[in-house]
């Protein structure tokens, strides 16, 4: 699939969305779960494997300090009576 410009942006946005959306149960209690994505445009950002890479995981970590991390990992109690699901 060919992603031009903005639509790449769009896409790893979309991807982030739906990871942040989604939940994991441990130990009864409900984990949420957080991804950095990094976006990389080729001939734009590079030629090679490599290059384009570098900067996929360079545009990742300027995602990664985009944000403010919580005080904590979200973490919800599942009440009692309910299961994961």
């Amino acid at each position: 699939m060919k992603l031009e410009g903005g639509r790449a942006d769009e896409t790893a946005q979309r991807i982030r969305n739906i990871v942040y959306a989604s939940t994991m149960d441990v130990d009864s209690k409900v984990l949420r779960i957080k991804v950095n994505v990094g976006v990389a445009k080729f001939p734009v950002h590079g030629v090679s494997v490599r290059s384009l890479i570098n900067a996929a995981d360079a545009d990742m970590r300027l995602d990664r300090s985009g944000r403010t991390p919580p005080g904590e990992m979200p973490v919800f109690r599942r009440r009692s009576g309910t299961t994961a699901g």
